[in-house]
């Protein structure tokens, strides 16, 4: 099989390891996905379609989700001229559930997907224990750093419940039951997942823990703040309690959402 970045984990998850597929330039690979694809599946770069090389990969099936770079129907004429080629609809990449049944329904995988659910479910019990014995009542704030100047605290929002969120390593709060710090919905609302971060506000960020997410080319942006007298105002920092992840790996994704707990816990 060839695929893209979106379908890459729902169909490792269900025991299919592609011979290639493109994936996001600046993201981390899970450790969970690293495992299975490597030496094995030949990762093209993002916003790509390499023709060539997928020819030359000789793929039986080629799998593909629709904002496959919009191409239309002469990228699928020239991909179906490779290989027999699946188009799914749908956000695949936030919404893996989906994903994972669909193509698993086309394959006659269902029970592999069942299986998949249940072995990340297991995964996200584990390490959302790990996380809840350092938190316990107290309280955890996450936060972003994106390049080139972005800097804020991520909020529950209004769609804590759901699958998706706009900043969906939010999503965390809900997975793990954990509260981030009052202050957090009160700068942010009940409707909002982010709230901007300036140095004036450094001082509000008053939860027992902070994690910071820092993205690729974020760290000489991030530093403006950490090394700002104001950081030292931030009661998890004063007492020990604020660490920064790098490369971080977000949570949208079927191994993202075990890798972003994985990163979160072990910091912890």
């Amino acid at each position: 099989v060839y695929t893209d970045d979106a379908m890459l984990e729902p169909l490792v998850a269900l025991g299919i390891v592609p011979v290639a597929s493109s994936y996001l330039d600046a993201a981390a690979i899970p450790k969970g996905l690293a495992e299975q694809i490597e030496g094995k599946t030949t990762i093209y770069p993002y916003n790509s379609v390499n023709l060539e090389g997928i020819l030359a990969a000789q793929p039986d099936l080629i799998v593909v989700y629709n904002i496959f770079w919009n191409a239309g129907a002469d990228l699928y004429n020239q991909l179906s001229a490779i290989a027999p080629t699946l188009v799914l609809n749908g956000d695949a990449w936030s919404y893996y559930q989906e994903a994972i049944r669909d193509v698993s329904k086309v394959l006659g995988r269902e029970a592999q997907a069942e299986a998949a659910f249940a072995r990340l479910q297991e995964g996200v019990d584990e390490q959302c224990a790990r996380i809840r014995e350092v938190v316990g009542d107290g309280t955890l704030n996450l936060s972003v750093a994106y390049a080139p100047r972005s800097f804020g605290l991520l909020a529950p929002g209004h769609l804590i419940d759901a699958r998706y969120t706009p900043y969906t390593t939010s999503r965390l709060y809900s997975l793990c039951r954990v509260q981030p710090g009052p202050e957090v919905l009160e700068l942010a609302g009940t409707e909002s997942n982010w709230v901007d971060l300036s140095l004036e506000l450094l001082p509000e960020i008053q939860a027992d823990h902070l994690v910071v997410f820092s993205g690729a080319g974020a760290g000489s942006y991030l530093e403006e703040f950490t090394t700002h007298p104001l950081w030292n105002r931030i009661k998890a920092v004063q007492e020990g309690n604020a660490h920064v992840i790098e490369d971080f790996v977000d949570t949208a994704s079927y191994y993202g959402v075990l890798g972003g707990l994985e990163q979160v816990a072990d910091v912890l």
